[in-house]
């Protein structure tokens, strides 16, 4: 009896002592030996990943790892650099705390990324509607059936081309829309196009079909624009609404000219008046985006506001700023495409050849950028041309 009391005994301490040492292992504590005499000490947790995967992994200069993994660290402050051949690398400086899971996930841009041409037979003016998603374009070098307007659907497909799947909205057979200036109404159905002849008149094209009888609104055209302002006021309250009622309170009054990254967890934007954004968030979230953050901002000058982190980061950034994707920056200069961090760090530039300015668009995979240049020369026509980042 004495035996199988003693053999319970010694599994249930065994069970207890394996299940206690899991648990310190899994909250980092590692067995340490640095100071002469064993003993148990706390470590922090890198995880380190990258796309494309397979990177080297250097902390403090010292090739430590590769991507993707997970490395224990005694707490202290690491300056963590990812590098892969072909692309530029990737840095940041880390504050590896006790107990606490940080992240180091790095997207590499190639070095020499390569340049591909959608259309051959010239574009002009291109537009971009309002869900990023397709662009509006018009031709000039082709019969008047074929000169006019299309819609250029930004697909997933490896290669865009100027292919079949582009819709002719207009023509010029009555009509020179293609030497028109045209916009996209805020629900992305149709484009507004103004024709410059003796007597301007302005137009609403479908755009989902060429349109042989176009409508002219050239006299209700300040009646529909009020409807216009007032739909799309509708469309940003809507926006805001999922926000949570103290980021409402608190920091969205601070914000104008809204720029949401692609899945509504980050917010590019100027500041409307100066002041303090008041934390969202007590106390702050441990393991976060290490970038120091500026909680006092400055009217007129840019930021992005991290939604899930409550965090905010000055965008010091000469150019035009926008989204390529969730977590990064587009800006453009008359003389550089480059793509940043969404905190303003790791900025390189991606193109620095001739384009005209105003037409760099991102396309929505956050893969390719698509750009208007004749690639310097002159006596060559402006094409679409893509640059791809993957």
């Amino acid at each position: 009896m004495y035996k199988h009391v003693w053999l319970s005994l010694s599994v249930f301490v065994f069970l207890l002592v394996g299940t206690t040492i899991a648990v310190v292992i899994g909250r980092g504590y590692r067995l340490d030996f640095t100071q002469g005499t064993p003993r148990i000490a706390g470590t922090g947790l890198l995880v380190a990943t990258s796309t494309p995967d397979g990177a080297s992994v250097y902390l403090n200069d010292h090739l430590t790892t590769a991507t993707n993994n997970t490395i224990n660290l005694t707490p202290g402050t690491y300056a963590v650099r990812i590098t892969k051949d072909g692309y530029f690398p990737w840095e940041k400086t880390y504050v590896i705390e006790n107990e606490v899971v940080s992240k180091a996930d790095a997207t590499l841009f190639p070095a020499a990324p390569q340049l591909e041409s959608i259309t051959t037979a010239g574009a002009l003016a291109p537009v971009i509607d309002p869900s990023g998603t397709r662009i509006a374009l018009s031709v000039t070098t082709l019969t008047p059936q074929r000169n006019g307007i299309y819609i250029l659907p930004l697909t997933n497909a490896p290669l865009l081309t100027f292919s079949s799947s582009t819709i002719q909205i207009a023509d010029d057979t009555v009509i020179p829309f293609s030497a028109s200036t045209f916009s996209w109404t805020p629900d992305g159905r149709s484009l507004i196009a103004t024709v410059a002849a003796e007597k301007a008149s302005t137009y609403q094209l479908d755009a989902t079909r060429l349109n042989t009888q176009p409508q002219d609104i050239t006299q209700t055209l300040s009646i529909l624009q009020a409807g216009w302002k007032i739909q799309q006021q509708e469309q940003d309250t809507a926006r805001t609404a999922t926000l949570a009622e103290p980021i409402r309170t608190t920091v969205l009054p601070f914000m104008k000219d809204i720029l949401w990254n692609t899945n509504a967890t980050r917010i590019l934007y100027t500041a409307s008046r100066s002041g303090t954004l008041n934390a969202v968030i007590a106390p702050s979230l441990k393991g976060t985006n290490p970038t120091a953050q500026v909680r006092t901002v400055t009217q007129g000058s840019r930021y992005v506001y991290d939604i899930k982190e409550d965090r905010n980061y000055p965008i010091t950034m000469d150019g035009v700023t926008s989204w390529l994707d969730s977590s990064h920056l587009l800006i453009t200069t008359d003389r550089s495409i480059d793509i940043a961090s969404f905190d303003g760090t790791n900025r390189n530039t991606i193109y620095g050849g001739p384009f005209t300015p105003g037409t760099v668009f991102a396309h929505p995979s956050g893969n390719r950028i698509v750009i208007l240049t004749n690639l310097g020369n002159a006596s060559a026509p402006m094409n679409l041309y893509t640059i791809n980042l993957r």
